[in-house]
């Protein structure tokens, strides 16, 4: 298992002149390391939103590496996002998704069929051209 915020320091590490979108517990982790917050997006009032926001960029800024820090139990509320980054083909956007296994992200209350529902197949299945997983 990797912690989230060492996570985030190797995302950190890599990013250049990245822009970042964060949201849910991603976000609190990511705020520890980041060192180019003229650089990030903060959404903490519509923490299901940064896939969209994130492929907005990307599709807006051609040029700009865009990367997504996404948490599960967030993603969950909008898979709708899996078929628009897709469809999208984007080569610009990298979408990484934080487990939230505390629930932080949701004030602590689980997400039905949180730990029944792989993310992975539906990821590829609704057309995202690469997909890693890493163990959290």
């Amino acid at each position: 298992m990797i912690p989230s915020i060492e996570a985030a320091r190797a995302i950190n590490f890599h990013r250049k002149d990245a822009i970042v979108v964060s949201t849910s517990s991603a976000l609190r982790d990511w705020n520890a390391v980041s060192d180019r917050r003229e650089l990030d997006v903060d959404l903490t009032d519509c923490m299901d939103r940064a896939p969209g926001v994130g492929l907005g960029l990307s599709l807006a800024q051609p040029d700009k590496q865009v990367l997504v820090l996404d948490c599960d139990a967030t993603l969950r509320t909008d898979l709708a996002a899996f078929a628009t980054i897709g469809e999208s083909k984007t080569s610009n956007l990298v979408h990484f998704v934080f487990e939230d296994l505390s629930n932080v992200s949701t004030e602590g209350f689980p997400v039905e069929g949180q730990n029944n529902i792989d993310l992975q197949p539906m990821a590829l299945g609704a057309g995202y051209l690469e997909l890693t997983v890493l163990a959290m």
